[in-house]
Protein backbone atom coordinates (compact mmCIF):
# COMPACT_ATOMS: atom_id res chain seq x y z
CA UNK A 1 0.00 0.00 0.00
CA UNK A 2 2.03 3.40 -1.17
CA UNK A 3 2.28 6.19 1.83
CA UNK A 4 -0.04 8.61 2.70
CA UNK A 5 0.26 12.47 1.69
CA UNK A 6 4.10 14.00 3.48
CA UNK A 7 3.06 15.14 7.00
CA UNK A 8 -0.48 13.70 6.99
CA UNK A 9 -1.76 10.69 9.31
CA UNK A 10 -4.63 8.35 7.90
CA UNK A 11 -8.19 9.38 8.93
CA UNK A 12 -8.88 5.66 8.16
CA UNK A 13 -7.32 2.57 7.34
CA UNK A 14 -8.25 -0.16 5.54
CA UNK A 15 -7.21 -3.68 5.73
CA UNK A 16 -8.12 -6.50 3.27
CA UNK A 17 -11.96 -5.48 2.61
CA UNK A 18 -13.97 -8.41 1.40
CA UNK A 19 -17.40 -8.56 0.37
CA UNK A 20 -18.44 -11.34 -2.02
CA UNK A 21 -21.55 -10.09 -3.69
CA UNK A 22 -20.95 -13.26 -6.58
CA UNK A 23 -19.74 -12.96 -10.10
CA UNK A 24 -17.14 -11.51 -9.48
CA UNK A 25 -18.67 -8.48 -7.77
CA UNK A 26 -17.95 -6.62 -4.49
CA UNK A 27 -14.64 -6.35 -2.47
CA UNK A 28 -11.92 -8.36 -3.28
CA UNK A 29 -9.36 -7.56 -0.82
CA UNK A 30 -9.42 -3.29 -0.38
CA UNK A 31 -6.47 -2.16 1.60
CA UNK A 32 -6.17 1.81 1.63
CA UNK A 33 -5.68 4.66 4.18
CA UNK A 34 -7.31 7.87 4.23
CA UNK A 35 -5.53 11.20 5.39
CA UNK A 36 -6.91 13.52 8.00
CA UNK A 37 -6.92 16.34 5.69
CA UNK A 38 -7.33 17.11 1.72
CA UNK A 39 -9.50 15.86 -0.84
CA UNK A 40 -8.69 12.04 -1.61
CA UNK A 41 -10.77 10.78 -4.98
CA UNK A 42 -11.28 7.30 -5.28
CA UNK A 43 -11.56 6.14 -8.88
CA UNK A 44 -12.23 3.42 -11.07
CA UNK A 45 -14.17 1.48 -13.83
CA UNK A 46 -17.84 0.97 -13.55
CA UNK A 47 -18.32 -2.00 -11.26
CA UNK A 48 -14.84 -1.51 -9.50
CA UNK A 49 -16.45 -1.37 -5.73
CA UNK A 50 -16.37 2.28 -5.53
CA UNK A 51 -19.92 2.72 -4.18
CA UNK A 52 -20.19 -0.81 -2.19
CA UNK A 53 -16.48 0.41 -0.25
CA UNK A 54 -18.36 3.82 0.38
CA UNK A 55 -21.22 1.91 2.01
CA UNK A 56 -18.93 -0.08 4.28
CA UNK A 57 -17.06 2.69 5.51
CA UNK A 58 -20.26 3.89 6.51
CA UNK A 59 -21.97 1.18 8.35
CA UNK A 60 -24.57 1.04 5.81
CA UNK A 61 -22.95 -2.96 5.15
CA UNK A 62 -20.98 -5.07 6.90
CA UNK A 63 -18.13 -6.84 5.24
CA UNK A 64 -17.40 -10.68 4.94
CA UNK A 65 -14.22 -9.85 6.26
CA UNK A 66 -11.06 -7.29 6.78
CA UNK A 67 -11.55 -4.76 9.13
CA UNK A 68 -11.10 -0.34 8.99
CA UNK A 69 -10.02 1.31 11.89
CA UNK A 70 -10.95 4.86 12.16
CA UNK A 71 -8.47 7.42 14.10
CA UNK A 72 -8.97 8.27 17.74
CA UNK A 73 -10.37 11.80 17.07
CA UNK A 74 -12.31 11.63 14.21
CA UNK A 75 -15.36 12.51 14.89
CA UNK A 76 -18.61 11.68 12.56
CA UNK A 77 -19.27 10.16 9.59
CA UNK A 78 -20.73 12.08 6.84
CA UNK A 79 -21.98 10.20 3.79
CA UNK A 80 -24.08 11.40 0.25
CA UNK A 81 -24.95 9.18 -1.97
CA UNK A 82 -24.25 9.83 -5.64
CA UNK A 83 -28.76 10.44 -6.30
CA UNK A 84 -29.70 11.80 -2.77
CA UNK A 85 -33.44 11.65 -1.64
CA UNK A 86 -35.30 13.70 0.07
CA UNK A 87 -38.90 13.54 1.70
CA UNK A 88 -40.98 15.93 -1.51
CA UNK A 89 -42.76 18.41 0.98
CA UNK A 90 -39.87 19.78 2.84
CA UNK A 91 -38.34 23.22 1.80
CA UNK A 92 -34.56 23.06 1.03
CA UNK A 93 -34.17 25.25 4.54
CA UNK A 94 -36.04 22.21 6.00
CA UNK A 95 -34.21 19.61 4.51
CA UNK A 96 -30.50 21.30 5.93
CA UNK A 97 -32.19 22.18 9.70
CA UNK A 98 -33.06 18.33 9.72
CA UNK A 99 -29.67 17.32 9.08
CA UNK A 100 -28.37 19.73 11.57
CA UNK A 101 -30.80 17.96 14.09
CA UNK A 102 -30.04 14.90 13.36
CA UNK A 103 -26.44 14.82 13.25
CA UNK A 104 -26.19 16.81 16.65
CA UNK A 105 -23.97 19.16 14.64
CA UNK A 106 -22.05 21.68 16.40
CA UNK A 107 -21.89 23.88 13.20
CA UNK A 108 -22.28 27.65 13.48
CA UNK A 109 -22.80 28.30 10.35
CA UNK A 110 -26.76 28.98 9.39
CA UNK A 111 -28.75 26.82 7.29
CA UNK A 112 -29.63 30.04 4.74
CA UNK A 113 -25.34 30.59 4.41
CA UNK A 114 -24.62 26.74 3.98
CA UNK A 115 -27.21 26.34 1.32
CA UNK A 116 -25.75 29.85 -0.14
CA UNK A 117 -22.37 27.88 -0.46
CA UNK A 118 -23.91 25.73 -2.57
CA UNK A 119 -25.81 27.71 -4.99
CA UNK A 120 -28.82 27.52 -3.37
CA UNK A 121 -29.60 30.90 -2.06
CA UNK A 122 -32.34 31.53 -3.97
CA UNK A 123 -34.26 28.08 -3.60
CA UNK A 124 -34.06 27.96 0.39
CA UNK A 125 -37.53 28.26 1.08
CA UNK A 126 -38.87 25.69 -2.35
CA UNK A 127 -40.09 22.30 -1.52
CA UNK A 128 -37.68 19.56 -2.37
CA UNK A 129 -40.62 18.12 -5.30
CA UNK A 130 -40.16 20.74 -7.80
CA UNK A 131 -35.78 20.26 -7.41
CA UNK A 132 -34.13 19.79 -10.92
CA UNK A 133 -31.51 16.36 -10.43
CA UNK A 134 -28.47 19.32 -10.34
CA UNK A 135 -30.83 21.03 -7.60
CA UNK A 136 -31.31 17.94 -5.85
CA UNK A 137 -27.47 17.15 -5.76
CA UNK A 138 -26.38 20.51 -4.44
CA UNK A 139 -28.79 20.08 -1.28
CA UNK A 140 -27.22 16.52 -0.40
CA UNK A 141 -24.02 18.72 -0.78
CA UNK A 142 -25.84 21.07 1.18
CA UNK A 143 -26.90 18.66 4.41
CA UNK A 144 -24.04 16.52 4.51
CA UNK A 145 -21.81 20.17 5.32
CA UNK A 146 -24.33 21.12 7.87
CA UNK A 147 -23.15 17.50 10.13
CA UNK A 148 -20.07 19.96 10.49
CA UNK A 149 -18.38 16.28 9.99
CA UNK A 150 -14.94 15.52 10.02
CA UNK A 151 -14.72 12.90 7.71
CA UNK A 152 -17.37 13.51 4.59
CA UNK A 153 -17.37 11.29 1.66
CA UNK A 154 -19.50 12.03 -1.36
CA UNK A 155 -20.46 9.76 -4.41
CA UNK A 156 -20.08 11.39 -7.61
CA UNK A 157 -21.20 14.99 -6.42
CA UNK A 158 -20.71 16.84 -9.20
CA UNK A 159 -22.05 14.03 -11.78
CA UNK A 160 -25.96 15.99 -12.54
CA UNK A 161 -24.25 19.64 -12.45
CA UNK A 162 -23.64 21.93 -15.41
CA UNK A 163 -20.36 23.42 -15.82
CA UNK A 164 -20.30 26.36 -13.76
CA UNK A 165 -22.02 24.17 -10.94
CA UNK A 166 -19.38 21.91 -11.44
CA UNK A 167 -16.83 24.53 -11.10
CA UNK A 168 -18.51 25.77 -7.60
CA UNK A 169 -18.89 22.31 -5.88
CA UNK A 170 -15.27 21.79 -6.48
CA UNK A 171 -14.02 24.98 -5.60
CA UNK A 172 -16.16 23.91 -1.95
CA UNK A 173 -14.73 20.53 -1.77
CA UNK A 174 -11.38 21.84 -1.63
CA UNK A 175 -12.20 24.45 0.87
CA UNK A 176 -13.77 22.03 3.20
CA UNK A 177 -10.29 19.95 2.65
CA UNK A 178 -8.74 22.40 4.28
CA UNK A 179 -9.85 21.60 7.67
CA UNK A 180 -10.82 17.91 7.65
CA UNK A 181 -10.94 14.84 5.42
CA UNK A 182 -13.25 14.87 1.97
CA UNK A 183 -13.41 11.93 0.03
CA UNK A 184 -15.28 11.69 -3.37
CA UNK A 185 -15.57 9.39 -6.22
CA UNK A 186 -15.93 10.68 -9.55
CA UNK A 187 -16.48 8.96 -13.32
CA UNK A 188 -15.30 12.82 -14.64
CA UNK A 189 -11.03 12.76 -14.23
CA UNK A 190 -11.08 16.58 -15.24
CA UNK A 191 -12.39 16.96 -11.61
CA UNK A 192 -10.40 14.61 -10.11
CA UNK A 193 -7.46 16.76 -11.35
CA UNK A 194 -8.61 19.75 -10.55
CA UNK A 195 -9.40 19.08 -6.77
CA UNK A 196 -7.98 15.52 -5.86
CA UNK A 197 -4.43 15.77 -3.23
CA UNK A 198 -4.67 11.77 -2.95
CA UNK A 199 -5.88 9.16 -5.12
CA UNK A 200 -6.83 5.68 -4.89
CA UNK A 201 -7.47 3.52 -8.24
CA UNK A 202 -9.40 0.17 -7.37
CA UNK A 203 -10.24 -2.49 -10.33
CA UNK A 204 -12.02 -5.35 -9.68
CA UNK A 205 -12.32 -4.79 -5.73
CA UNK A 206 -8.84 -4.38 -5.15
CA UNK A 207 -6.86 -1.67 -4.60
CA UNK A 208 -4.33 -0.88 -7.61
CA UNK A 209 -2.93 2.22 -6.74
CA UNK A 210 -2.36 4.71 -4.06
CA UNK A 211 -0.89 7.92 -3.61
CA UNK A 212 -0.44 11.38 -5.38
CA UNK A 213 -1.19 12.68 -8.95
CA UNK A 214 2.53 13.51 -9.87
CA UNK A 215 3.53 10.05 -8.95
CA UNK A 216 0.25 8.63 -10.95
CA UNK A 217 1.31 10.50 -13.32
CA UNK A 218 4.83 9.80 -13.79
CA UNK A 219 4.62 6.09 -13.66
CA UNK A 220 1.74 5.69 -15.64
CA UNK A 221 1.69 8.25 -18.55
CA UNK A 222 2.72 7.11 -21.84
CA UNK A 223 6.42 8.18 -22.77
CA UNK A 224 5.95 9.53 -26.00
CA UNK A 225 6.99 12.99 -27.10
CA UNK A 226 6.11 15.41 -29.63
CA UNK A 227 9.05 17.46 -31.31
CA UNK A 228 8.42 20.42 -33.26
CA UNK A 229 11.19 21.63 -35.33
CA UNK A 230 10.59 24.25 -38.70
CA UNK A 231 11.52 21.80 -41.02
CA UNK A 232 13.12 18.78 -42.08
CA UNK A 233 11.38 16.28 -39.74
CA UNK A 234 12.36 13.40 -41.82
CA UNK A 235 15.80 14.18 -40.78
CA UNK A 236 15.44 14.53 -37.10
CA UNK A 237 13.30 11.24 -37.34
CA UNK A 238 16.04 9.53 -38.75
CA UNK A 239 18.43 10.83 -36.41
CA UNK A 240 16.75 10.11 -33.09
CA UNK A 241 15.65 6.81 -34.38
CA UNK A 242 18.87 6.08 -33.44
CA UNK A 243 19.38 6.16 -29.72
CA UNK A 244 19.82 3.74 -27.48
CA UNK A 245 16.94 4.79 -25.40
CA UNK A 246 14.49 5.83 -28.33
CA UNK A 247 11.89 2.76 -29.26
CA UNK A 248 10.66 4.35 -32.00
CA UNK A 249 10.49 7.81 -34.04
CA UNK A 250 8.42 9.03 -36.67
CA UNK A 251 7.08 12.10 -39.08
CA UNK A 252 3.58 13.66 -37.88
CA UNK A 253 4.30 16.45 -40.51
CA UNK A 254 6.48 18.34 -42.15
CA UNK A 255 7.53 20.12 -38.70
CA UNK A 256 6.82 17.45 -36.09
CA UNK A 257 8.08 14.16 -34.50
CA UNK A 258 6.74 11.63 -32.44
CA UNK A 259 9.23 10.28 -30.18
CA UNK A 260 8.52 6.98 -28.04
CA UNK A 261 11.37 6.91 -25.33
CA UNK A 262 11.95 3.30 -23.42
CA UNK A 263 10.37 5.01 -20.66
CA UNK A 264 9.04 8.39 -18.58
CA UNK A 265 12.23 8.09 -17.08
CA UNK A 266 14.72 7.77 -20.11
CA UNK A 267 12.79 10.72 -21.59
CA UNK A 268 12.99 12.92 -18.95
CA UNK A 269 16.80 12.82 -18.80
CA UNK A 270 17.34 11.89 -22.14
CA UNK A 271 15.92 13.91 -24.75
CA UNK A 272 16.36 17.31 -23.88
CA UNK A 273 20.30 16.35 -24.39
CA UNK A 274 19.67 14.29 -27.68
CA UNK A 275 17.39 17.45 -29.49
CA UNK A 276 20.51 19.84 -28.24
CA UNK A 277 23.33 17.45 -29.69
CA UNK A 278 20.75 17.45 -33.02
CA UNK A 279 21.71 20.89 -34.08
CA UNK A 280 18.22 21.19 -35.16
CA UNK A 281 16.24 24.32 -34.67
CA UNK A 282 13.37 23.08 -31.60
CA UNK A 283 10.37 25.09 -31.16
CA UNK A 284 9.27 22.95 -28.52
CA UNK A 285 8.88 19.50 -27.30
CA UNK A 286 6.11 18.14 -24.87
CA UNK A 287 4.59 14.67 -23.64
CA UNK A 288 1.86 13.91 -26.02
CA UNK A 289 -0.30 13.39 -23.38
CA UNK A 290 0.12 14.25 -19.40
CA UNK A 291 -3.62 13.67 -17.74
CA UNK A 292 -5.13 11.34 -16.17
CA UNK A 293 -7.33 9.86 -18.39
CA UNK A 294 -3.95 8.69 -20.31
CA UNK A 295 -2.31 7.78 -17.19
CA UNK A 296 -5.91 5.92 -15.97
CA UNK A 297 -6.19 4.25 -18.52
CA UNK A 298 -2.96 2.43 -19.06
CA UNK A 299 -3.15 1.28 -15.07
CA UNK A 300 -5.96 0.00 -15.67
CA UNK A 301 -5.20 -1.66 -18.85
CA UNK A 302 -2.06 -3.22 -17.15
CA UNK A 303 -4.21 -4.42 -14.18
CA UNK A 304 -6.51 -6.53 -16.68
Amino acid sequence: MSALIPGDSPAVTVTDLRLDYGNGAGLAGISLAIPAHGVTAVIGPNGAGKTTLFTVLTGLITPDSGEFEVAPGVGPIAYCPDTPAFEPWLTAREVVDQSRILSRSPIETSSLEILARCGLADAAGRRVAGFSRGMTQRLGIAATIATDATLMILDEPSSALDPIGRLQVLDLLRDLGRTRSVVLSSHSLADVEKVAEHLVVIDHGRTIYQGDLDTLLQQHSDPVWIVRTHDRAGELRDLLVREDSVVASEVASSTTVRVRMSSMDAGERNLSGMLARSGFPIVESVLERRDLDAAFARIIGEDS
